[in-house]
């Protein structure tokens, strides 16, 4: 019994596709391809584009017959006469070198004596893949005599002779003798020649024991040769001619020849099989099939019948057609139809076909699949059978219908789609039927009357909003009509707030709401207050309420600020920012504590702190804010600058730690005689004194006042120019001693006590006292 297995791969080959079947049941070459021949089309070929494909093939075999044949349909090449051509085709020579006639003759000697020269099945050796050195060529005839001058082939004894010779230099010099040849080693060498005699392993053979000067005769002694060695059986077997040889693929992928008559696996091929089913007479529940004959010895035809419900098999038959029974409603069925050959399925004929479909079931229109321009349709298929897809229309109030053709899908009992582009607020009804791929027999069809839904609404906002209150307003649906808004308010941790209806387009809490929170507030336009359009949802956001007791702590040139949260609700962080005397933000803080420390500030300024609380949705509450000053430093460099003889004008510098900040200063004077004294702030470094005496001398303070703040007084004297008048004092002098008023120094010591009482007296006026004579 045949024993086929696997295919191994379909190659295309010019217009026909080719498979490629491994036969592991051993054979000789001959059998072989018998069995390719009835059960399949040939041995196969082995060309550049198969050569791979024939190795994958292979499997676990290491070699298999493939339908190349040394000397297809000769079982014996006829012998060449070997007295007269000694040099024939097989032994190298082209037959065209044989004779110089210039007909067809020579073509001739091609029919039926080429080896390897054509494929089973007619094919041309078109590649080729020997392993080097193979196939092993057909011996020369050897010849009794041989001729030792010959200078075209050595003697086939003498050959085997220096097979079998171990010494290097007789092996050379034998030959060299053979051949009729000069030894080229030494000058003192001689050549020299001996009659050929057949070879025997057990004659000796003369030895050249040495060489004498050219004109010595050399003494030759016969040296002992040892028999040939024995060759490995195998390694002989495999290397020698074998007349009858047959292609064998080793599964390394190179060619070799083996002796035809060996059982090895084989390789056939087939050409691809293409043929035409026919259906017709199709009804619910049958149908009538047909189909072509295939080429060979086909034993029957197998048809197979799948659907996703259900397969089976007819049994096998002769005839070329077949009638099926019992199909179900609405489903597809593919049929193939297997011609078999040799217990081998043939590449089927195939064909598919829809049975008439039943009626769709339960269509409906959910009211959460109501849309404001789509409506999504549900509906069951058909109680029994398949649908390829369905035909939908969609008829409005003016009978205007619209079709389309929808997709069935298999995986899911319940089908949905959605019909785009409708009315807000219309009025439609839908019709759907099952169909099947050609639609040969439409399905009934299934209506539902649908109302879309209402637009949104839009402008949604919230405005007027503050700590515990805010009001919602939106803008009715700009096309279509709504009846009613469903309104929703929550937090966001999804706590209601309210939940109602109602006609107006404004909402407002009817009780107060926490300060600081967010609330998600949701609005849809209502139809018969049931149908709802698409939501519209905004977060709207109460004020947190501010901070309290916020406090000012000044050490040096620190501020401290610190305050209480909000009693009621919630909020985030707090916004602290200090400000200058110029009001420029110096500083500006994100924190979630209660205080804050600003350092490295300018002396004596005026300084402004503000603090805000940051709630949910970038709102803020209303601001909070405390000033105060830091410690002030002394002015530097007090002096008077000019005067005349009212006024006085007078400048300083900067304290330290106070530049390019505005600070006030409080500038001051008093006079002991006027009994006067004035005082002024200001934020320059420079101030006039006018009004004053003339010729008096002032007492000048300037110092820096930060709020209740001052630093240490800075002085300086500054005298008004005098307005000069002449008094003529006349002093008696009396003394007890006898010309005491004429003594030295008595008036210059009288001057002095003058000027000192006149000087307390005066506090500051100006004089002069000098003695006129």
């Amino acid at each position: 019994m045949w024993i086929v297995f696997l295919v191994a791969l379909v190659v295309p080959l010019g217009r026909a596709q080719r498979e490629y079947f491994l036969q592991t049941n051993a054979s000789s070459w001959a059998p072989a391809r018998q069995h390719c021949k009835v059960c399949y089309r040939e041995l196969a070929t082995v060309t550049a584009e198969n050569a791979q494909h024939l190795l994958d093939t292979l499997n676990n075999s290491k070699a298999a017959w493939v339908g190349l044949r040394r000397m297809l349909n000769v079982s014996e090449v006829p012998p060449l006469n070997t007295t007269e051509n000694q040099s024939q085709w097989f032994d190298g020579i082209a037959p065209w070198f044989l004779s110089n006639n210039t007909d067809d003759t020579w073509f001739s000697f091609f029919d039926g004596r080429l080896p390897w020269s054509r494929w089973s099945n007619g094919d041309a050796v078109t590649f080729h893949n020997w392993y080097p050195g193979r196939p092993i060529p057909k011996p020369m005839p050897e010849s009794e005599n041989c001729d030792p001058n010959a200078n075209t082939h050595m003697c086939p004894q003498l050959e085997k002779l220096l097979q079998c010779v171990d010494d290097p230099e007789a092996k050379d010099a034998l030959n060299r003798n053979a051949l009729g040849q000069t030894s080229t080693e030494s000058p003192n060498t001689t050549s020299f020649s001996e009659t050929q005699t057949p070879f025997d392993p057990s004659v000796t053979v003369p030895t050249i024991s040495g060489f004498g000067p050219s004109t010595d005769v050399p003494t030759v002694s016969p040296p002992s040769f040892s028999p040939c060695p024995n060759r490995d059986p195998i390694e002989a077997d495999l290397n020698k001619f074998v007349e009858d040889a047959c292609l064998v693929l080793l599964n390394f992928g190179l060619w070799w020849e083996r002796n035809c008559s060996e059982d090895l696996p084989y390789i056939c091929y087939d050409d691809r099989f293409h043929g035409e089913v026919n259906v017709f007479d199709i009804t619910y529940t049958s149908a009538s099939l047909s189909w072509l004959e295939a080429p060979g010895e086909i034993s029957g035809y197998r048809v197979e019948v799948k659907s996703d419900q259900n397969n089976w098999t007819n049994p096998l038959t002769s005839n070329l057609t077949s009638e099926l029974q019992n199909l179900t409603a609405g489903t597809k069925y593919t049929v193939y139809v297997f011609p078999v050959k040799c217990e081998r399925d043939l590449n089927p004929q195939k064909i598919s076909f829809y049975s008439q479909p039943d009626f769709i079931q339960n269509l409906t229109v959910p009211d959460n699949e109501i849309q404001e321009t789509s409506v999504t349709l549900y509906w069951s298929p058909p109680a029994q059978g398949g649908v390829d897809f369905y035909h939908v229309c969609l008829r409005n109030t003016s009978s205007d219908v619209t079709c389309q053709n929808i997709t069935a899908h298999h995986q899911t009992k319940l089908t949905k789609h959605t019909i785009s582009h409708l009315e807000p607020g219309g009025t439609y009804i839908v019709e759907v039927s099952a169909e099947v791929a050609d639609m040969s027999i439409p399905g009934r069809r299934f209506n539902q009357t649908f109302y879309t839904r209402p637009r949104s609404v839009e402008n949604l906002s919230y405005r007027d909003h503050n700590t515990t209150w805010f009001m919602v307003v939106w803008d009715p649906p700009s096309v279509g009509t709504a009846s009613t808004y469903h309104v929703r308010m929550a937090y966001t941790n999804g706590t209601l707030v309210h939940n109602l209806s109602s006609s107006l387009t404004t909402y407002q809490p009817d009780s107060p709401l926490k300060p600081g929170y967010e609330f998600i507030i949701t609005v849809k336009a209502q139809v018969n207050a049931t149908l709802e359009g698409n939501p519209k949802t905004i977060h709207a956001f109460t004020v947190p309420d501010p901070v309290r007791d916020l406090t000012l702590t000044v050490t040096g040139q620190t501020i401290g600020a610190s305050w209480t949260g909000p009693d009621n609700g919630q909020y985030q962080n707090f916004s602290v920012t200090l400000f200058d005397p110029d009001r420029r933000s110096v500083s500006s803080n994100i924190t979630h504590h209660h205080r804050w420390l600003f350092s490295d500030l300018k002396a004596g300024a005026r300084y402004t702190v503000k603090v805000l609380v940051l709630g949910v949705g970038n709102q803020n509450s209303t601001e909070k804010e405390n000033s105060t000053f830091t410690w002030p430093n002394t002015p530097r460099n007090f002096s008077v600058i000019s005067g005349n003889k009212s006024c006085i004008s007078l400048g300083w510098d900067v304290p330290d730690q106070s530049e390019n900040v505005t600070i006030l200063y409080n500038v001051s004077y008093t006079t002991t005689f006027w009994g006067r004294s004035g005082e002024n702030n200001t934020s320059s470094t420079s101030y006039t004194w006018c009004g004053l005496e003339p010729g008096t001398t002032f007492d000048f303070f300037v110092k820096v006042f930060a709020g209740n703040l001052y630093s240490q007084n800075v002085t300086v004297q500054g005298e008004t120019d005098p307005d000069l008048r002449n008094i003529t004092i006349s002093i008696l002098c009396g003394s007890s001693d006898s010309l005491g008023c004429n003594k030295e120094g008595a008036k210059s010591s009288l001057l002095r006590e003058l000027e000192n009482h006149f000087s307390e007296r005066l506090g500051g006026i100006h004089f002069d006292l000098n003695w006129q004579e």
